[in-house]
């Protein structure tokens, strides 16, 4: 294996990490956001009892 190739393919590992990394931060950021408007449903309903 040259050089070069051993340099293309740490890229393509590089890129693919990259890659799994941005998917795993999406994932939660979207559990994040869900577990928020949960949350802020629960309270606007607490409210609405209250009152």
């Amino acid at each position: 294996m040259t050089y070069e190739e051993m340099t293309l393919l740490r890229i393509n590992e590089l890129r693919e990490e990259a890659h799994r990394q941005r998917l795993a931060h999406d994932m939660s950021a979207g559990r994040w956001w869900r577990w928020l408007a949960a949350y802020a449903t629960r309270r606007a309903a607490a409210t609405s009892r209250c009152c």
